[in-house]
């Protein structure tokens, strides 16, 4: 009778272990849960006070590598080039790795910028932070935007309906880690919150329209080049 009632104590104890090495190790496992549970997982990260070199070297880099393999199987399998005759071909490897990098690389300049705004508006409210917590706050915050747009691989979603859903998902989880992770005083983290989720929304958007604008150029190009 005792190994009985201790037996489901011993599960619940091996499916905790799982999930907090899941959480800990597998970044689409733990965007999930932010989105899921944001307070306690933005609690957690706190409590963890993982160094920025940790959360660059097993969160970030995994997430971008993932991403951009990945996405760029998505190209490769779903994108087509049409040129003025009508005829139509799915990209090169080289084609689709060029196209993924300049994906990537805008991505990391939304990154970047986003964190420079978010330590900019978090001074004016007189929390003084350092730019690795931006960056740190704004790596997570976007970890559902990669989520989702790892999905291309499996199926051609619209582009800016990933963008919606994306940046949805973002300010929920920056509304959560925002005050826990910079440490704010209550009646500024509202404003900060604020002036953060716009800045975000206008620059993933930015993002979107400059990447989206540049592929439809590449095509118009190499239409162009194979018509000659």
């Amino acid at each position: 009778m005792a190994a009985l009632t201790g037996r489901p104590g011993r599960v619940r104890g091996l499916m905790l272990q799982l999930h907090q090495g899941l959480v800990r190790w597998l970044w689409p496992y733990q965007a999930v849960c932010l989105i899921i549970s944001s307070e306690s997982q933005w609690n957690r990260i706190a409590q963890a006070q993982q160094s920025f070199a940790r959360t660059v070297r097993f969160y970030f880099l995994p997430m971008i590598l993932t991403l951009a393999g990945l996405e760029g199987l998505g190209l490769k399998k779903w994108v087509r080039w049409h040129d003025p005759a009508g005829l139509a071909r799915p990209l090169t490897t080289h084609e689709a790795v060029v196209m993924e990098a300049t994906r990537i690389l805008m991505l990391l300049a939304a990154i970047a910028i986003s964190a420079c705004l978010i330590k900019v508006f978090a001074d004016t409210f007189r929390a003084r932070n350092s730019y690795q917590q931006a960056v740190t706050v704004v790596i997570y915050c976007f970890a559902p935007v990669c989520l989702l747009r790892v999905l291309l691989v499996f199926y051609p979603f619209n582009d800016w309906l990933l963008w919606a859903f994306g940046i949805v998902l973002c300010l929920k989880v920056l509304y959560s880690g925002l005050p826990r992770s910079l440490q704010l005083d209550p009646t500024h983290a509202l404003g900060l919150y604020f002036s953060c989720a716009l800045s975000l929304l206008l620059i993933t958007l930015l993002e979107r329209f400059v990447t989206l604008w540049y592929f439809e150029k590449a095509c118009r190009s190499l239409s162009s080049s194979i018509m000659k």
